[in-house]
This record gives structure tokens, C-alpha cells and sequence, in this order.
């Protein structure tokens, strides 16, 4: 279903206005591939029809249907890993041993999708760190979309989430089989509270917090609103707490009141004190790790949704390429549907201006509204691919 410009327009705005999320030209196409599902359950057979029930009222479920369909809810069990391994590793024992008095700790998830993020951290909990049950937990996890926030708490998830990132213990050990899916325990959906919050709209009033997961989100807003985001984030974190944000976001140049700390492979923030002391004893400042380096302008970094065009045997044609590891993706809304095990060349803009990246990959496998992709062993020979984020060089050589 093709959209007008003056609708996109509309669209955009509605989004906007709503959630704080930036819909640029270069999303024109995931307008069209999200909502028109919607119109056709609708029985509208346009989406200027969809567009025109949206004009012609101010608010109400349809506007909160259209922008829960243009949010975007990419996630997967343990995303990324080496987050993960830093926590379990590093950062909770450092905040379990500094609130030993108090017997209590203070967690959110900031965009908790569906789930797959605040479970990861808690099946984490569970397993790792048993002094844990005799404290006071409070775990937050919220979501613009009360359609995911309703999922989240029902912990009901299909065999394809189960498989993206959830090693096979930890099913058998947290899961149980409902019905052609799979219930996390009882036990680590009452750890966790889930509840609405708009990032760009009014806050309730929320406690301090000794971590915050934010990952993967500031990247939809513009830079004034991620300002404003972080701002408010900086007033509700502990003052020794820790900040994880997604793989290619940063602080840096919109919040200069954090500091980025390199742990391992992963990249953290706590908030800046000019006038940090070593603790007793010479220990330090319980330093997590030494301030991280900015990236190097040489290797720019970017992430997934992207918006991507493929060849195949049927033709020309286009989607949205996300989930990128080093042997493979996902490409949701193809657009023709390219047959399982055919042969593709997929081309993407890493930087705007630049030419595009072609990645020779083969079609593994079906999956809800798209494909699964294998990429061709050696390509692509112009990027190193690590968990989703995406190191470009101009000349070819990996880094």
C-alpha cells in the first residue's frame, strides 16, 4: 500500500508528537510496511483511508494503535552478551558489596519491549547471585507500548524468541511449555514490576536507582530529546550507579555529566565527580574500569533497523534488515519474498553520502513478518560485524 507525502507527513508528526521518536524521510517505507496490517484488519483499503480516521479525531485507541506499530520492539534474550558478562562479572558484585548495609537494591529497564531485556537480567539474579533473595528488590521495567507491557507480563514467548540468545540450560532451568510456547517461571515475573512510561513525555515519580539499562533506545530520538532523556536519567541515578546504553549510543555530546568507563568488551556510564576520593584502605574509587576512548572518526559505527535493497532471482527488492551477528540477520517486510534457500545480494548506505555495502547471503529460514539470512562465509570483506554493531571502513580492511 503505497502513502502520499502529505500523509507521511501526518504520520511522522502523530509519531512525534507521541512517543518523541524522529521518523526521517528514510522511514518511509516502514510506515508503509507497519501500517498497512493495520489497515487491512481495519478494512480500510488504503492507507490514506487509515490516515484520514487519524485526522478525523484528536486522540484515541486507533493513534495509539498506529504509533505502538511504529515503535520499534527489536530484542532478543541476553542482546549483545558482553553486556551481560559485564554485569554478571563486574558491575553487580561491585553495587551488591556497596549496598550490603542497606540489604537493598534499585534496577530499571527503560525500554522493555517484550520482554526479553528485564528477564535476561533477572534469570541473571536468580543464578548468579544467591545472597540476593534476602534483600529488598526492586526491579522497574517500563514500555511506551501497553500492547508489549501486557506481554512482558504474561512472560509468554514463541519458539523463535526462545532461540535468539536464550542458551538451552536456561530454558530448561526458567521455562515451562504452554500450549505451543514457552512461560518464564512464576517466580522471576513477580520480581520484576511492569509499568507504562512514555521516555519523551511527563515521568512519574520514580525512585533512585543503582543501574539503569537504556539500551538501544536514545538512537530513535532526536539530539534534543536524547538531552533531555539523559538529563532526567542523570536525576534518578545513584550517584555511584551505573548507566548501560545501547552498543553505538553515548553520552558523549549530549550529557557531559557522565563518564564512560570500558569494562571488558562493554562500555558503561557512571556520573562524573570532579572530586572522587579513594575509598579506605587505597582501594580507589571502586574504579569499574578506566574512562573509555572516544571512537575513532577513521571507523564509523552504526547500528540496526536499516533499511536495505536486495537482488535475487525474482528481481529487485527491498526491507528492513535488523539483528545483524557475524554469520547472519534478519530482514523483516521483504518485499517480494524472496524462497527459502535463495540465493541474495543485499546493499545498504553504512554512512550517508558513502556508497552502498553489498553482502552476499542465502535464505534460512522463515520467520514472523520476514526472513532469516545466512551470509556467505568471507563477505562482507568491508565491515566487522560484532553483536549487532557495524565498524565501516573506507578501504575495505578489517579493523
Amino acid at each position: 500500500m503505497p502513502i502520499a507525502a502529505i500523509d507521511l507527513s501526518f504520520v511522522r508528526e502523530l509519531v512525534r508528537a507521541r512517543s518523541g521518536i524522529a521518523l526521517g524521510p528514510e522511514s518511509d517505507y516502514l510506515v508503509e510496511a507497519r501500517l498497512a496490517p493495520l489497515a487491512r484488519e481495519l478494512g480500510l483499503r488504503s492507507l490514506a483511508a487509515l490516515v484520514q480516521r487519524l485526522r478525523e479525531g484528536r486522540t484515541g485507541p486507533l493513534h495509539e494503535r498506529v504509533v505502538e506499530a511504529m515503535t520499534t520492539n527489536e530484542t532478543s534474550f541476553f542482546r549483545d552478551r558482553h553486556p551481560f558478562e559485564t554485569l554478571r562479572e563486574v558491575v553487580l558484585p561491585e553495587l551488591i558489596r556497596k549496598r550490603a548495609a542497606a540489604r537493598r537494591l534499585s534496577l530499571w529497564c527503560a525500554a522493555a519491549s517484550s520482554g526479553q531485556e528485564p528477564y535476561s537480567v533477572a534469570m541473571l539474579l536468580r543464578d548468579h547471585f544467591p545472597e540476593l533473595r534476602g534483600w529488598k528488590l526492586d526491579f522497574l521495567a517500563t514500555d511506551l507500548s501497553s500492547e508489549m507491557l501486557a506481554r512482558c507480563r504474561a512472560g509468554l514467548f514463541n519458539d523463535l524468541e526462545i532461540e535468539r540468545g536464550l542458551p538451552a540450560a536456561l530454558k530448561a532451568r526458567h521455562f515451562e511449555a504452554r500450549g505451543g510456547t514457552w512461560q518464564i517461571a512464576a517466580e522471576l515475573r513477580r520480581m520484576i514490576d511492569f509499568k507504562p512510561l512514555n521516555l519523551s513525555g511527563a515521568w512519574p515519580k520514580l525512585p533512585r536507582f543503582d543501574l539503569v539499562l537504556m539500551r538501544n533506545v536514545l538512537i530513535y530520538f532526536d539530539h534534543a530529546t536524547r538531552q533531555e532523556i539523559l538529563a532526567r536519567t542523570r536525576a534518578q541515578l545513584a550517584p555511584d550507579g551505573v548507566l548501560f546504553l545501547g552498543a553505538t549510543e553515548t553520552s558523549l555530546e549530549l550529557d557531559g555529566a557522565f563518564e564512560p568507563l570500558r569494562v571488558g568488551r562493554s562500555v558503561c556510564f557512571r556520573l562524573r565527580d570532579p572530586a572522587r576520593k579513594p575509598e579506605r584502605g587505597g582501594r580507589g574509587p571502586a574504579p569499574l574500569a578506566a574512562p573509555a576512548a572516544r571512537a575513532s572518526r577513521a571507523s564509523p559505527r552504526f547500528a540496526f533497523p536499516r533499511f536495505a535493497s536486495f537482488r535475487s532471482g525474482q528481481g529487485p527488492g527491498r526491507g528492513i534488515l535488523v539483528d545483524v551477528s557475524e554469520s547472519g540477520a534478519r530482514l523483516e517486510h521483504p518485499d517480494p519474498l524472496p524462497a527459502l534457500g535463495a540465493r541474495l545480494t543485499l546493499a545498504f548506505l553504512p554512512v550517508e553520502g558513502e556508497p552502498p555495502i553489498e553482502v552476499e547471503a542465502s535464505v534460512a529460514r522463515r520467520t514472523p513478518g520476514g526472513i532469516g539470512l545466512r551470509f556467505t562465509p568471507g563477505t562482507p570483506a568491508q565491515l566487522r560485524i560484532a553483536e549487532g554493531v557495524v565498524w565501516w571502513t573506507a578501504d575495505g580492511a578489517r579493523r
